[in-house]
């Protein structure tokens, strides 16, 4: 009889937690879904980039799948058979106002406007590589593409102006990130370190810290408050407000790896990063929560890239694991 009543007492509480507190855990837990290749239309489970256009549309860019589209309901691939595609390594994508931009890995920039695709190598044109891993605009419209073997390349829409370790003050022929600052600042993230251009002047981040040999800046975003914030391939997130660098590596904070390979910042406050084995994080008002793969929705620990539609729902792109979305408060404008 007192088993039973103790069973009974510990179920009671049980269900009284589960009543009280579930709908909170399912909360915090949020939505999610996944893409793959056996559920969908995607053409290949590693996504290097992730963007959203302004119909709120997903371009993917696979490793060997070519460009996934996905209109929340149906998808549409693009490879190397059925458009001007050069090779099927899409490695970063830019969204701009009137046309899309695709860096491939060793077939150059690929632009698509209204249907119409235009190819940018080494033979056809002056862009300083063919190998594009980083892409940005500025205001005006003039584009910027940091490649892994020529440095960057300015593209006003006629000329190009490249920039490498030998004309300049850029470190290294490396530039796996970059990105364009309110005020026109041109943030280049190398293999060799941080530096920043504007109006013929070159400024080398020399204040910002490393916690290893390596000094790959593999990530970088923009708040709206004009925060910039860097990811480093081994070294932690660093976060620069025009004044003075703030570092988060696993030794000072809850941040789950030092191996950052995407941010997307979803209010000034509140921005999301992508490690390389460690899952998605989030850092909102000085907190870390951390997803992975084994405490949530999420495929592969391993991961690329993150976007935020307009519904605040979080894309990310994974190593083998597909295209993951999700939404702390539910999935909003997704037919899965």
């Amino acid at each position: 009889m007192k088993n039973q009543a103790l069973k009974a007492v510990v179920i009671f509480f049980y269900l009284l937690s589960f009543f009280c507190f579930g709908r909170d855990i399912l909360a915090q837990n949020g939505e999610w879904a996944v893409f793959n290749k056996t559920n969908s239309g995607l053409p290949d489970n590693t996504v290097f980039s992730v963007k959203v256009d302004k119909d709120q549309n997903i371009w993917a860019g696979t490793w060997n799948g070519g460009i996934a589209f996905f209109d929340r309901k149906d998808w549409k691939e693009y490879n190397i058979e059925n458009s001007p595609l050069p090779i099927n390594y899409v490695y970063s994508i830019l969204i701009s106002k009137n046309e899309k931009w695709f860096g491939t890995f060793g077939g150059g920039l690929v632009k698509l406007k209204e249907n119409n695709w235009q190819v940018f190598n080494t033979k056809n044109s002056g862009i300083p590589g063919n190998t594009i891993y980083s892409l940005d605009e500025e205001i005006n419209g003039k584009l910027w593409v940091g490649t892994w073997e020529g440095g960057v390349g300015g593209f006003d829409g006629e000329k190009w102006e490249n920039y490498n370790f030998r004309n300049s003050l850029l470190p290294g022929a490396k530039v796996p990130s970059l990105v364009v600052d309110a005020e026109n600042w041109k943030w280049f993230g190398t293999t060799d370190g941080l530096v920043k251009y504007r109006d013929s002047v070159w400024v080398i981040e020399s204040e910002l810290e490393f916690e290893s040999t390596s000094k790959s800046v593999y990530s970088l975003a923009v708040s709206e408050n004009n925060v910039i914030w860097v990811g480093l391939k081994y070294g932690g997130l660093a976060k620069f407000d025009g004044h003075e660098w703030e570092y988060y590596t696993t030794e000072n904070s809850k941040i789950p790896s030092n191996k950052i390979f995407g941010i997307a910042v979803e209010s000034p406050n509140k921005i999301w990063v992508a490690t390389n084995g460690h899952g998605l994080a989030k850092f909102e008002n000085g907190e870390w929560t951390n997803y992975n793969s084994k405490n949530s929705g999420l495929p592969h620990d391993y991961l690329y890239s993150v976007s935020i539609d307009k519904f605040n729902n979080k894309w990310i792109g994974t190593l083998s694991g597909g295209l993951a979305v999700f939404n702390e408060e539910g999935l909003v404008g997704i037919y899965k």
